[in-house]
Order: structure tokens, then C-alpha cells, then sequence
């Protein structure tokens, strides 16, 4: 006996590419039935993942679940009904407009005629002095006001006769559609299944569909006094799988099933030596035949459901679970139409401590740039690529996209432009010594770079500067002296790690020498 199951969503998951979605139905089973159908799903289902449980009075084996494709045609007699409704009142509307423009058009013929009519006696009257000017005067007026009067109101009424008119041709349009209804094609899902006895029995679908999707957005708000972030962790989550989800339980997960849930297996890498056909086939035919999976062994199974609000064992039933996975529960009922809209939901906010730093390279700009540091806790959330907006001080800086971020982890972001520490950079000596060593010619070279932390709390600088580094043999580069000591990095990079006080000012030095044959010069020291 097959019986049909009215469900509706109370459940959705929401991943990064697509929803597992879970719909409850009740019914009372009367211990005849054999077959569930739940018709009219959408066809986004993805058929591999559908899953069946229910519980309740009766006693319930669940044999098997199948997917099935399905065209139907929707009634369309009470919507045949509500549209007809709609372009007969319209038309009445329209009718009453045609009236009304009628009735003021004849009004407005009245004052053409009268004012045609009453030229030339007016125009007698003034001649004979019978009319005063005044009079002649506001009887005009009073023509001109009415003709404009009336000239409106036509305007007007032909304006909304005409939106009408456009509201009846949408109207007549969905009434020739109903008259020729197309075919819809949906999913339908059939459980096949055993009851015992009679009783009220809850039945409970889930399937992952496609055409679903959320992404974080973040609000970054870094206080530079307290050196805190204000992190604001939004989700956007648009959908169009085929059905809209109203007042459902709305969870946004931050697993990736699409990756899927084990890593490969690496199997042995054998090698053989050729053996001759008749030994190979005799040995094909020794083999024992592979042993039936352990899913057939579960569907062979007979698992009853007895007594009150017992669980209906599934026969094919699969728990995923991936460690450091978070699922968020978003408060109050879901309402996430079917439109393909972006809709915006609040996840958590949090106040994360931070480290600040600047960054100073003044042979390529003279100011400083400011970055903070800061730590996802390690009982936190994973933060997923997405948009964020920063904010320094209230002011807004810019978008970074952030990358994955896993419980435990550093992030940096970039604060831009920060003018609160100055450096000027100068060259200070430029020397070409006399006496030559050997057949080379030796320059020095030495720069200043004085700073000024203008705030009212100690800060870290990281400066960053160079000497050249040299590509040939025949010059040769030294680093002779620097304040505070350093010494050379890769490709000739120095960097300082300093910590300057509260309006503190501090000066760094450094000297370099050249050394190059005399007969030639070096390119590239235009610095």
C-alpha cells in the first residue's frame, strides 16, 4: 500500500557549497502500508545522500530508500479562478476611469464653449465700458484655473487607466499560461518499509542539495589604546535549491564535505615476473569469490521498532565527523527564501588581544606602516576565507581577504599608513679615497636616519634598508660600522628590531664601502 506523506523543512545545514536539509512528516499507520512517498522536491537532491529515521507508537522496519524523477502538472482551477477574479475587477476599475475622464472631458468642452462664446461680448462690454477690466479680468482667471483644473484630472485618470492596463495584459498572460499548464519535473522519495501494528508515526528525511552556499564576512575593528580586535564574524548565505526554508532550525557548518571525509589509501606497489597463461588462469579460478560488503550484510538484516518513541533503524545509516569542524547555530527561526538573494546573519562577536608593530623601509617611503598580530584562540572558531573590512580606530582602512584560519593560529592584518613615528633618511657622507688599493678604487658611503615616536606609549619598530649587493667579482661591498649593531642579511638587506618610548627619539646609522677597479664604473649606485 502506498501512502503519501505531507513533511515540511525544519532543519538546514548550510556548508560552503551546498545544504543538507531535514524534513518531518507525522502519519497515522494502520499497519497496512508498505510504501512512503514524499513527492514534489526539488531536483537540486543529491540522490546518494538521502537518509530516512523516524520513531514513534508503531513498530517500524525501514527496508530501503530509492529516488525517483518525476513530471507533474499543478492544479490550476482556483488559480484560473483567482486570476479571473483579478481581470474582472481591474476591468471595473478601468470602466469607473473611463467614466470619470468622460464626464470631466465634457466639462472641460463646457468651458472652451463658454469662453468661445463670451470673446466677443466681453470684448463689447470693455468698448462700451459696460464690463470693468476687473471683471473681464477674474472671469479669465476663473476660465484658465477650471480649463487647467480639468486638464489635470484627465491626464491623471488616463495615467492610472493605463498602469491598469498593464496589470490586466500580466494578468491575461498567467491566464493563458494556466490554460496550457506545462509539466514540472521533481524528485520524489519512496521508503519502502514494514509496520506491525497500527500508530502515530513521525517520519524524517534528510538529503544535501545543491545550489546552497555561505560565506563569511568579517567586521575587523582593532582599538590601537587597548590594543584589542573587535571581531565581527557575519555569514551571507544565498540558496536556490527549488524550495523556500521558513522558520527552520538554521545551522551554517564550517565542514567541507565536497573534500570528502578520508584521505586516500596507499596501497603496495607490487611487481611480478610473467607467468604463463594456463598457470595464471588456474590460479584465477583457485580464488576464493570477494566476500559480499557490509552494507548488503546490514540490508539483509531484520530491525524491528517496538513499544513507545522507539527509534526506526535504518538499514543503511553513516555518521561523518572531521575534527576541528564547527557548526554554527544561528539563534531565532531561519527564513531564507528561495530567491538567490544574499542574506546577512550575525554568527558571534569577540574581543581578541593583539600585538602591534611597525614597519619603516624609508629608502623607499618615508613613513611608517602599522600591522597587528593576532591569535585565533585556541578553543575558537575556524575562520573561513572570506571579505573583511577593517577598521583602525573607528576609521575605516581597507578589505583584506583573510585565508583559512584553524583554532590556534596567528593572523597579521594591515593597517596602512600610520604617521604618528617620522624618519628622515639622509645621505651623510660620500667619500672617494685617494690612495687606491692595489688597482681598485674605494668608495664610502654612510646614512643617517632619524626617528620620532610622537605617541604617548612605547611602540616596536621593524626597520628596514639595504647597501648594495654586488653581481660581479670585481666589486666588492663591505658593511663597515652601524647604530645600534647589525650585520648584513640576504641580498644585502638590514633589518633593526627597535623599541622606541613614549616620544622618544632615536638616530640609526650605517657605512658601507665599495671597492672597484679603477679603469671602470659601477652601475647601479644612483641611490
Amino acid at each position: 500500500m502506498l501512502t503519501t506523506v505531507d513533511t515540511a523543512i525544519t532543519k538546514v545545514t548550510v556548508y560552503t557549497d551546498r545544504a543538507l536539509i531535514t524534513r518531518q512528516g507525522n502519519i497515522q499507520l494502520t499497519g497496512t502500508e508498505t510504501k512512503l512517498v514524499i513527492e514534489k522536491l526539488p531536483m537540486t537532491i543529491d540522490p546518494e545522500s538521502i537518509r530516512v529515521n523516524g520513531r514513534g507508537q508503531a513498530a517500524v522496519k525501514i527496508l530501503g530508500v530509492n529516488g525517483e524523477r518525476r513530471l507533474f502538472t499543478q492544479p490550476v482551477n482556483d488559480k484560473i479562478a483567482e486570476v479571473t477574479a483579478q481581470i474582472e475587477a481591474l476591468t471595473v476599475e478601468q470602466q469607473q476611469l473611463q467614466t470619470q475622464i468622460a464626464t470631466v472631458q465634457m466639462q472641460s468642452d463646457f468651458v472652451i464653449g463658454l469662453q468661445q462664446k463670451t470673446e466677443e461680448t466681453f470684448s463689447n462690454g470693455l468698448a462700451k465700458q459696460k464690463v470693468s477690466l476687473v471683471e473681464a479680468l477674474d472671469f479669465i482667471d476663473t476660465i484658465g484655473h477650471k480649463f487647467t483644473e480639468y486638464s489635470t484630472l484627465i491626464a491623471n485618470y488616463r495615467q492610472q487607466h493605463q498602469e491598469l492596463e498593464k496589470q490586466l495584459q500580466v494578468y491575461r498572460s498567467r491566464l493563458n499560461s494556466f490554460s496550457n499548464p506545462q509539466a514540472t519535473e521533481s524528485y520524489q522519495i519512496v521508503v519502502d518499509m514494514e509496520s506491525a501494528a497500527a500508530g502515530q508515526f513521525q517520519l524524517e528525511v534528510s538529503y544535501v542539495a545543491k545550489r546552497a552556499s555561505w560565506q563569511p564576512l568579517y567586521d575587523l575593528r582593532i582599538d590601537t589604546t587597548s590594543r584589542q580586535l573587535h571581531l565581527t564574524y557575519l555569514a551571507e548565505i544565498t540558496q536556490r535549491t527549488g524550495e523556500d526554508w521558513t522558520n527552520v532550525a538554521l545551522n551554517l557548518s564550517t565542514a567541507q564535505p565536497g573534500l570528502g571525509t578520508l584521505p586516500p589509501q596507499l596501497n603496495p606497489w607490487y611487481v611480478d615476473w610473467p607467468q604463463p597463461v594456463a598457470v595464471a588462469e588456474s590460479m584465477r579460478r583457485r580464488s576464493p569469490a570477494p566476500a559480499s560488503s557490509s552494507l548488503v550484510q546490514m540490508a539483509s538484516e531484520d530491525t524491528y521498532v517496538s513499544d513507545e518513541a522507539i527509534d526506526a533503524d535504518n538499514v543503511v545509516a553513516t555518521t561523518n565527523r572531521q575534527g576541528g569542524v564547527v557548526t554554527f547555530q544561528l539563534a531565532g527561526g531561519g527564513n531564507i527564501p528561495n530567491d538567490g538573494s544574499p542574506h546577512k546573519a550575525t554568527i558571534f562577536r569577540q574581543e581578541l588581544p593583539c600585538q602591534l608593530n611597525y614597519i619603516a623601509m624609508p629608502s623607499l617611503v618615508s613613513f611608517t606602516y602599522l600591522r597587528a598580530r593576532v591569535q585565533n584562540p585556541n578553543e575558537g572558531a575556524t575562520l573561513l576565507p572570506g571579505i573583511a573590512n577593517i577598521f583602525r580606530d573607528e576609521i575605516f582602512v581597507g578589505t583584506t581577504k583573510l585565508k583559512n584560519i584553524a583554532p590556534g593560529q596567528d593572523f597579521q592584518l594591515n593597517l596602512g599608513i600610520d604617521e604618528s613615528i617620522t624618519i628622515d633618511r639622509q645621505l651623510v657622507e660620500r667619500q672617494v679615497e685617494k690612495k687606491l688599493l692595489g688597482s681598485n678604487r674605494r668608495i664610502v658611503y654612510a646614512y643617517r636616519m632619524q626617528l620620532h615616536n610622537l605617541q604617548s606609549q612605547a611602540v616596536k619598530l621593524q626597520l628596514a634598508d639595504r647597501i648594495p649587493h654586488s653581481r660581479s667579482e670585481k666589486i666588492k661591498i663591505k658593511l663597515l660600522k652601524t647604530n645600534p649593531a647589525n650585520a648584513v642579511g640576504e641580498l644585502g638587506r638590514i633589518n633593526w628590531e627597535l623599541d622606541l618610548a613614549a616620544q622618544q627619539q632615536l638616530e640609526v646609522y650605517y657605512q658601507f664601502s665599495i671597492e672597484h677597479p679603477e679603469d671602470g664604473s659601477v652601475l647601479g649606485l644612483e641611490i
